[in-house]
Parts: C-alpha cells; structure tokens; sequence
C-alpha cells in the first residue's frame, strides 16, 4: 500500500507539471514558426527558382517557449500566403537555401514572393538575395536542396 501511495504522490505531481507544459492553441496562432521544404531538385531560372520533386507536405517546427511541430500541405502554406495582417504578400519571407555544390555545403539567404504551386513543384521569385551569389547558377539544377521559410503560425492554425 505504501509503494501504492508513493507511486500515486510521484504520477500526480509529474502529471501536474506536464499540465503546465501544454501549448494553448490560441497562443500557437501568434506563434514564429520555421517551414522546412525538401526537394529532390532546384532549378534557377532568371529570377525564379523552383523546387522540383517536392512531397506534398511542408514540415513546421515553433520556436521557444512553445516547442511544437507539425506537417500541412504545399496547397495550404500557397493558399495561405496572402492570409493575415502580416502576410507573406505583405512583408515577403526569407527564407535559407541550403545545397551541397561541388561536395561542398553552400547556404543562400533570400527574400521571395509569388509561390506557384503544380502538381510536382514549387516556384518563388527572389525579390531580392540578402546573403550568396547566384549569378553563376542561370540555368543549373542542383539535387537535394533543403528549404527553411520563416512564418507565423496563424498560416498553420488560422488567422
């Protein structure tokens, strides 16, 4: 009976602190989250890139303190790219390009627009390259590239 009571004292108070650990999904509205994009390739074509070989599904993780993370389809972070007081449209995302390029890691960090969303792709303009040079890369695929599109989790969770 003791170790009964004992057992019961430590599952409550742990129970109790999981409590305090939950996530109100109110708050994950207003919540920084990161997109996480894999591709099989990229293709640069003037000022427009485009994913090729996407999955139908992005990846988005929150940042601290509210620890989340979750799958939602290409269509929605598209469709949803206008949505909000802080809309993509409105202030465009960065995002981080990371390739491997002559066995090399290489990371780009651009701001882009209009997402174009087909069966199999994903393009966006780059409205403007912040860090890298990709003058060299008109006209050249690379494989494997890796996305991370900051957002907000009104896009996830509604506006």
């Amino acid at each position: 009976m003791k170790r009964f009571l004992i057992l019961f004292i430590v599952v409550f108070l742990f129970g109790a602190e999981l409590n305090e650990w939950k996530i109100n999904p109110e708050a994950r509205k207003d919540s920084e989250i990161m997109f996480v994009i894999h591709a099989e390739s990229i293709r640069f074509e003037g000022e427009q890139m485009t994913l090729i070989g996407i999955s139908e599904n992005i990846l988005y993780f929150s940042d601290r303190p509210e620890r989340f993370a979750g799958n939602i389809s290409v269509e929605t972070l598209v469709k949803n790219w206008d949505k909000g007081e802080d809309s993509f449209a409105a202030d465009n995302p960065n995002l981080v390009l990371s390739l491997e390029i002559d066995g090399k890691p290489r990371d780009f960090v651009l701001e882009v627009k209009e997402p174009n969303h087909t069966s199999n792709t994903l393009s966006f303009m780059i409205e403007k390259i912040i860090d890298g040079d990709l003058a060299d890369f008109d006209m050249m695929d690379f494989e494997n590239p890796v996305i991370f599109l900051d957002g907000h989790g009104c896009w996830v969770f509604g506006c």
